[in-house]
């Protein structure tokens, strides 16, 4: 969960929200206390800034406690400087989601600390900070969420593709190339091609295989995959 809790999984079009009436949370209850939960103050004001057509939830200075909380349309939400909405380190006050954009991670309900689907012009802004102390979460495991079944079918497919590849293009290139053309002479050019690839390409499955894994789990961020 390094990273789930900051996620901000938006299914969301227009433009920033624009500016109307502040939505103040400490008038719906929230207490700047991080051994006491704000999220149901926070709450209420998001949902009364929309009620009322959109303007701004205002979270001031201090230190403020959440579990989840979900924005909606015309909201923005504003940390004043000096303010920190920290996400609680319980998780049972987080509520589990199942979104409709469906990624490796999102198989299975997942757990958002600010979280907006199907909602329009929505803004998070201000000088303060969120703090989703990730750090207090266990890392993904094979059990875990984002590392699914079907998941691990797909890499073992992948690489029984591979081994099979390898095993014709080194111990029967003359099968494959048959398969392909009747021609002495370009089967002779295949041949060693393949005999070649049928030694890389087992490698190439592992590294994309690989690579795929690592990022699933948030161990390493590769930037050809958009990571």
């Amino acid at each position: 969960m390094k990273n789930l809790l900051l996620t901000l999984l938006f299914g969301v079009s227009g433009a920033v929200a624009s500016h109307g009436a502040v939505y103040d949370i400490t008038a719906y209850g929230a207490v700047a206390d991080t051994t006491r939960l704000s999220t149901s103050a926070i709450q209420q004001a998001i949902d009364a800034c929309n009620a009322a057509g959109g303007g701004e939830v205002l979270v001031p200075a201090g230190a403020w406690k959440t579990g989840s909380i979900f924005l909606k349309s015309n909201v923005t939400l504003r940390l004043e400087n000096g303010a920190t909405l920290y996400g609680s380190t319980d998780i049972r006050d987080y509520t589990p989601v199942k979104t409709d954009y469906v990624s490796l991670r999102t198989h299975t309900p997942t757990i958002q600390l600010i979280y907006a689907d199907k909602a329009r012009s929505v803004a998070i802004t201000g000088q303060g900070t969120i703090d989703g102390r990730g750090a207090a979460f266990p890392k993904l495991t094979w059990d875990d969420e984002g590392i699914t079944r079907s998941y691990g079918l797909t890499l073992s497919f992948m690489m029984a593709v591979g081994v099979i590849f390898a095993c014709l293009a080194v111990g029967a290139p003359e099968l494959v190339m048959n398969i392909y053309t009747d021609k002495r002479e370009i089967q002779q050019i295949g041949i060693t091609y393949l005999r070649i690839v049928g030694f890389a390409y087992p490698l190439q499955i592992l590294a994309t295989a690989m690579s795929a894994l690592l990022r699933s789990i948030e161990q390493v961020k590769i930037p050809l995959y958009g990571g």
